[in-house]
């Protein structure tokens, strides 16, 4: 039996339940966290400071550098399943910042996905049948510079992301402003280090910004979305 509204009313769309978006995008955010963290690590240390020894640094490090590969490519694809998990929690109370917020994330996966490919072709380099330092280290330094260009888009992502947690009336508002912070934080940084020295005062300062405000900004929200997110809405 087909039941009808009473004439003159219409009908709306069942309230959304995002408790499972919530228990989706938390347990993502931390697994991003983790994978992202150890996969920098690997590609810094096998960077080294100069171009001689960097095909011999790649190849001996073939192994680890495979798993940062892997690390990268895992966040990329948990960045997509963020964003829909973000959309689909905060999408019934906000209309237009939600889908922003995932297309930015999005967007930002597809910039991390390509600089991936750097890291690879530095791995084929590296162990071809003809290494070569100088080619090993552009490709390596290639990822670095496509990353960083990519932070400005997730700077983007955090700031919306941000904004959307402090207007949400279920949200910490303290999560929301740290998100805040840290977008500014990434933006700032992501721009002075194209025309500012690696080694200059400016860039120690926003990257410590950066890292706190994102860990604690990130790591906060993704416990926040896995402890709470969805039962109060």
């Amino acid at each position: 039996m087909t039941s009808t509204a009473p004439p003159g009313t219409t009908t709306s769309p069942a309230p959304a339940a995002p408790r499972d978006a919530a228990v989706v995008a938390g347990t993502a955010t931390l697994a991003m966290a983790a994978a992202g963290i150890g996969a920098n690590s690997i590609v810094l240390g096998i960077t080294g400071s100069g171009v001689p020894g960097t095909a011999g640094r790649v190849a001996d490090g073939q192994a680890l550098l495979g798993l940062a590969i892997t690390a990268f490519l895992a966040v990329a694809v948990l960045d997509i399943v963020l964003a829909w998990a973000v959309w689909r929690f905060f999408g019934s109370a906000h209309r237009e910042l939600p889908a922003l917020a995932a297309w930015l994330r999005v967007s930002y996966a597809a910039v991390l996905a390509t600089a991936v490919g750097h890291l690879a072709t530095a791995l084929d380099i590296a162990t071809g049948p003809a290494p070569d330092d100088a080619a090993a280290h552009a490709a390596l330094a290639q990822f670095g510079v496509t990353w960083q260009l990519g932070l400005v888009v997730f700077a983007a992502h955090l700031g919306v992301l941000g904004v959307l947690v402090l207007r949400d009336r279920a949200t910490p508002s303290l999560i929301g402003g740290v998100l805040v912070v840290a977008g500014f934080a990434y933006a700032a940084d992501g721009v002075a280090r194209l025309f500012v020295p690696d080694d200059a005062v400016l860039l120690t300062v926003l990257t410590g910004v950066l890292v706190a405000s994102s860990v604690l900004g990130e790591v906060a929200l993704g416990i926040w979305f896995l402890v709470r997110g969805g039962r109060s809405r």
